[in-house]
């Protein structure tokens, strides 16, 4: 689940349900009062996370009925949702931003432009590596959490080295210190 402030400072919830379908994605316009279902295209055919940007602008990281990792992007509240990104592999997942591919190359996907188009870059070649979490504090400083360590990479994404800051790190968020806190 994931709260946006809008221009008008009234809370707008979004939760998306169904790992395994079917498919749903709800908006609340009165902070969880009540609810709407928003339609998805009949590609979706399941949900694993969203990342709203604010309270109209997001994007829905799902899975097709095929299971190929899907990406949607929407700029109106999930009133329209346009594809962005489709894997061409078969029995891929979609999990915050980051998917397992059936190789033993792994790879992020990386947006330059608010998500509008999507780029695989390649991580680690490794097949007992799984992807937990992953954050950028810039567009060319992040990290990715997997089942064995944290790679990082100074170069945005194009190289990866080990570090150590635990295993299984499964979301990394960063906060803006300009923010006064």
């Amino acid at each position: 689940m994931l709260l946006t402030k809008s221009l008008a400072q009234r809370t707008v919830v979004y939760a998306a349900l169904r790992v395994g379908g079917p498919a749903v994605l709800m908006r609340s316009l009165d902070g969880g009062s009540n609810w709407v279902q928003v339609p998805l295209p009949a590609s979706v055919g399941m949900v694993q996370d969203l990342n709203f940007f604010d309270a109209s602008k997001g994007l829905l990281f799902a899975g097709t009925e095929r299971l190929r990792a899907l990406i949607l992007l929407t700029q109106y509240g999930g009133v329209t949702l346009r594809e962005v990104y489709r894997s061409t592999r078969l029995f891929e997942l979609m999990w915050k931003a980051s998917f397992p591919t059936q190789t033993s190359q792994r790879v992020i996907v990386k947006s330059a432009d608010a998500g509008r188009s999507w780029a695989e870059l390649p991580r680690v070649n490794d097949h007992g590596v799984r992807k937990f979490g992953i954050g950028f504090v810039t567009s060319e400083m992040g990290w990715v959490g997997t089942n064995k360590t944290v790679y990082r990479s100074t170069d945005g994404g194009k190289t990866w080295t080990s570090v150590v800051m635990g295993k299984a790190a499964n979301k990394i968020r960063v906060l803006n210190t300009n923010d006064g806190f």
